[in-house]
This record gives C-alpha cells, structure tokens and sequence, in this order.
C-alpha cells in the first residue's frame, strides 16, 4: 500500500484523508477478488471470461490498478456469491 501512495504522491502531489481512504478501497477490492477468486478455485481467466473481458483487464483489478464500474462490481459479487459490500472492504462476513 505504501508504494501506492508514494506512486500517487510522486504523481499528484500530497495525499489527503479521502485520497488515502479511496486508495485503500481500491486495495481492498483487489485483495478482496483475490481472495474469492482462490476461494470459488477459479482463475483469473475464467473470471474473465464471465465478466466478458481480456484477461489482462481483470488481472488489473486484483492489482489495484483499475477500479471495476457499477455493474462488473455487481457482476464480481454474484459470481462469487457475495456482497458489494464484502468486496469494498465494508463487511467483513463472506456469507459463503
């Protein structure tokens, strides 16, 4: 997370309170995919494919360098049954 914030730091100058809190989002998100991906034991690929897009576009998603919009973050939390709100890092219960 550290080189995340420097990264931006070197790119936009200082980092406020909401700039950090987005950049964690986006860090839990990714982590959060992650961890459903390895959990549903799927790849990066077929979940891909589910959401219809190239591969290297998901992997950017779990490398917290692309943010999903309102329907694919819908569409990750039906694929692998669980909340938005888990994804966000806003819950902590997976419901699995």
């Amino acid at each position: 997370m550290i080189a995340l914030y420097k990264e931006y730091h070197s790119q936009y100058g200082c980092v406020n309170s909401f700039q950090k809190n987005t950049l964690e989002s986006i860090i839990m998100l990714a982590e959060r995919l992650k961890e459903c991906r390895k959990h549903k034991g799927v790849t990066q690929k077929e979940v891909a494919e589910y959401l219809n897009m190239a591969v290297n576009a998901y992997q950017r998603y779990e490398l917290s360098t692309r943010e999903p919009n309102n329907e694919t973050l819908l569409k990750l939390a039906d694929y692998f049954d669980v909340t938005t709100d888990y994804l966000l890092g806003r819950s902590d219960t997976p419901n699995w």
